[in-house]
């Protein structure tokens, strides 16, 4: 192979010791084969191909190049500090740039953006996960940086919403399950937990009920399939055109109510709404603080529901998006969807805070035949009439000796945990509310397969033996 053309480029590489440096990117190209080679990848035919193995610095643009170790800080702050891309580049120019400015003429600048962190995100999560798979990441050379990789992203997404994440499905270890023997020793059985539940954190999505379609554009009210009904009213019930600019139509009484919608995004009562978030989505133990309080949020766009079902030690198994209501159907539906297949174990106890509506829906299901469906203490003390005889009797966790402590004493099992990782997955909503759906979908998975795996390997130091089922015959 005779590489005949070589082309160099000046570019920034930001390093983790050293702050930025100016440095030279070299690319070459065969013409016998027609393939140029760069440093992360190869172009042929309109197609980039990462290579398998990666060098220790990653192509983030054209004239940018970072460590993997500036990428993992970035991901790291994220991780366990609800850290925003912004405020990740605004840490390292602050921080980590030493003071250094490009050289004289030099068109490249010496300052990290969050756009780069946000592609230096995505690019080096694909590669990783091209790895595990054993695969060779491949995008379009041609397009927007934003629009290269979104396939990828779709693909990883669908993948994670079909298998769960990784190895978690079939997860067990001796704090989420207890194994009983008989005398001689032998296992006879197992008790095994885990906990259903919802945190309200989500991306602008059509206004049209029960429309799944993403956005185009986060600023959107409707997707593409339902674009023609920009040119109709926004009151529920009115089909008349709407005043050019204006989102309602000449109705007096329409005109007013998109006028207070108007003043509420404006006023102090978006400010407190803004505020509460704030509060609710970062817990104690961070000052991290990511809510731009001076633009009022798009009045139109509705929150998802992500639904998250997990163990008792804060590893979740698997999510799904529920689009403005949590119903019960769909929760059915979700729980078989995650235990289908040969390579999951069904648990014994599932806490759900509406099991009471739940398990009459599947009273006669074989499904959920010899599962038991409570309610979390708290809830159940809390929040369950004691008129309501059907879930006091059906639904009390009490009502099951293996859920106890030894000798009858507290609880063997959290059923709260789930509660506990929404305060902690509720933080990213002012980072990631305004996110399209795939982008939201892609960081979320992200965030919730690092998190797993810091948890296994504590789960492992603590000496709690995590390991998996064995598949069924």
């Amino acid at each position: 192979m005779t590489l005949k053309k070589a082309e160099q480029r000046n570019v920034v590489l930001f390093t983790l010791a050293h702050g930025p440096c100016a440095a030279r990117s070299v690319h070459l190209y065969c013409a016998d084969c027609q393939i140029d080679y760069h440093h992360n990848y190869t172009v042929s035919g309109g197609i980039r191909t990462y290579y398998d193995e990666q060098p220790k610095t990653i192509q983030v643009m054209d004239h940018v190049f970072m460590e993997k170790d500036v990428v993992e800080l970035f991901k790291m702050a994220m991780d366990v500090s609800w850290t925003s891309a912004t405020n990740c580049a605004r840490l390292y120019n602050m921080c980590l740039s030493q003071g250094k400015c490009a050289p004289d003429s030099y068109l490249v600048k010496f300052e990290i953006t969050g756009d780069h962190v946000w592609d230096a995100f995505v690019i080096t999560t694909l590669l990783e996960d091209c790895k595990r798979c054993m695969c060779s990441l491949t995008v379009p050379q041609t397009g927007n940086q934003q629009d290269q990789f979104m396939q990828a992203m779709i693909d990883r997404n669908r993948c994670i919403q079909l298998y769960g994440f990784e190895d978690v499905r079939q997860h067990y270890c001796n704090r989420c399950t207890r194994m009983y023997a008989n005398d001689q020793g032998v296992t006879t059985h197992k008790v095994s937990v885990v906990v259903v539940d919802g945190v309200t954190v989500g991306h602008p999505c059509c206004v049209v009920r029960n429309c799944h379609t993403p956005l185009s554009n986060n600023h959107h009210r409707f997707c593409p399939a339902h674009s023609s009904y920009n040119g109709m009213c926004s009151i529920i019930g009115c089909n008349l055109p709407v005043v050019p600019g204006r989102r309602t139509c000449l109705t007096p009484d329409h005109k007013h109510v998109e006028g207070t919608d108007e003043l509420c995004g404006q006023s102090r009562f978006q400010l407190q709404e803004h505020f509460a978030h704030a509060r609710v989505a970062h817990p104690n133990d961070t000052i991290s603080q990511d809510v731009e309080i001076s633009t009022p949020h798009p009045p139109d766009a509705e929150e998802e529901y992500k639904l998250n079902e997990m163990g008792t030690l804060a590893l979740p198994l698997s999510t799904v998006t529920f689009f403005r209501a949590e119903g019960v159907a769909s929760v059915v539906q979700f729980i078989k969807n995650v235990y289908a297949g040969n390579d999951s174990m069904t648990p014994d106890h599932i806490f759900f805070d509406n099991n009471c509506t739940l398990s009459k829906m599947v009273k006669d299901d074989p499904f959920f035949e010899g599962i038991g469906l409570s309610v979390d203490v708290f809830y159940f003390n809390c929040k369950h009439s004691e008129s309501n005889t059907y879930c006091q009797a059906n639904c009390n966790p009490v009502d099951y000796l293996e859920l106890l402590g030894d000798n009858g004493k507290g609880w063997r099992f959290n059923s709260s945990v789930a509660e506990q990782t929404n305060g902690w997955f509720g933080g990213y909503h002012s980072i990631c509310h305004e996110m399209l759906a795939h982008k939201f979908n892609f960081f979320c998975d992200e965030l919730i397969l690092r998190r797993n795996r810091r948890t296994k390997h504590r789960l492992r130091q603590e000496g709690h033996n995590p390991r998996t089922w064995p598949t069924k015959a």
